[in-house]
């Protein structure tokens, strides 16, 4: 079995622009990774983050990312797209920026403890993210930031989601979070 590059990350954003608007909204920020085919031209997303909800200066927890996914090699181009979370679906996500960077540029970042910027269209500054830590490492396996026989560790993107979720509204909002998946607008 040949080993496979795993970059280990932990992103925050600040001052990020609010696309709720209004009086009550606050955007719940979630980013993408994005990888352009040079075949097409065309812009793939190949990760996902959790959402933070109702903040507009979010610390994502840390993630494991296998690099293959992300990019071919390290200097290459790779785009994060920052979005306002919707439970209606990605069609109702609002677009907040893009940083254009590379696995260098974000291991470079993290030494360096300089932050990136959120750009819209218009290149317009919407926000900045900082990057608290970024990693590579070879291993056959992504490593686990819980100890392995612990029943409680996270085991996939799926309980990644809910312990994210879980961590923004706390044990006793366990209703809060199925309202958050299941509910109605």
């Amino acid at each position: 079995m040949s080993n496979k590059m795993y970059l280990t990350l932990k992103l925050s954003g600040r001052n990020m622009i609010n696309t709720d608007g209004g009086w009550f909204g606050v955007s719940d920020p979630v980013y993408e990774f994005k990888k352009e085919d040079p075949r097409t031209n065309d812009w793939t997303v190949t990760h996902t983050s959790i959402p933070i909800m109702n903040n507009l200066n979010p610390d994502w927890p840390v993630e494991t990312i296998d690099v293959g996914t992300l990019c071919s090699h390290l200097d290459d181009d790779i785009a994060i797209s920052f979005t306002d979370w919707s439970r209606r679906g990605v069609e109702h996500y609002k677009y907040m920026g893009t940083c254009d960077t590379s696995i260098n540029g974000l291991l470079s970042a993290a030494q360096t403890s300089s932050h990136l910027k959120i750009k819209d269209d218009a290149e317009e500054i919407t926000g900045y993210v900082f990057v608290q830590m970024a990693e590579l490492s070879e291993a056959s396996e992504p490593a686990r930031h819980n100890p392995p026989d612990n029943p409680q560790a996270p085991n996939g993107p799926m309980d990644a989601f809910v312990n994210g979720i879980l961590g923004q509204v706390g044990e006793t909002g366990v209703e809060q979070v199925f309202g958050l998946i299941f509910g109605d607008d």
